[in-house]
């Protein structure tokens, strides 16, 4: 997994952001991080948007 990481971020990145816009507009509240979690490593990732 560590090999393939930087290019699954950036594939769901987009996701995401999306999710992330979608939460602020409907609750009216801000998210403070965002991130993926790696069932197979066990990885909490924090992702920039």
């Amino acid at each position: 997994m560590d090999g393939n990481l930087e290019a699954l971020i950036a594939y769901y990145r987009p996701q995401i952001e999306m999710y992330r816009k979608f939460w602020e507009e409907m609750s009216g509240e801000g998210v403070k991080e965002v991130g993926l979690y790696f069932v197979d490593g066990g990885k909490w990732v924090v992702v920039v948007v």
